[in-house]
């Protein structure tokens, strides 16, 4: 991440779980199908498709975080942060990362409330 970074290939790196393969074995296919909708919806809402939006790996500036009025607190906002940045112009380029899924048992919170939430989140920030 950190070379596609310094290279000047990008502004924004994200590491993805899903370029070059699909779903994880262990992932389960609602946590899957809601992330992989999720990028459909940032794709409409900003114009810009990425793989995998709710990715945990996030990789900028220091100065481009801090120049955002961010707002959310909660799961979107990482939807905020990505819909914020390419509004601006950003570019965000994805690299694959590896990745093991957890469980609920394991700490796994994220639910469909979160997937109308992260899809208003993008609506709301895809002009800044």
């Amino acid at each position: 991440m950190l070379e596609a970074l310094l290279s000047g290939r990008a502004d924004i790196v994200y590491g993805s779980r899903y370029l070059g393969r699909g779903r994880h074995a262990n992932q389960s296919l609602a946590a899957y199908l809601g992330g992989r909708s999720l990028s459909a919806v940032a794709w409409l809402f900003t114009g810009r498709y990425l793989t995998d939006t709710v990715t945990a790996l996030k990789l900028f500036s220091r100065a481009d975080l801090a120049s955002l009025p961010l707002e959310t607190t909660g799961f979107e906002l990482d939807h905020e942060i990505t819909a914020r940045m390419l509004a601006r112009g950003r570019r965000i380029v994805e690299v694959p990362i590896r990745y093991y899924p957890r469980s609920r048992e394991e700490g796994k919170k994220i639910g469909p409330r979160d997937w109308f939430i992260g899809a208003r989140t993008f609506w709301k920030y895809r002009n800044g």
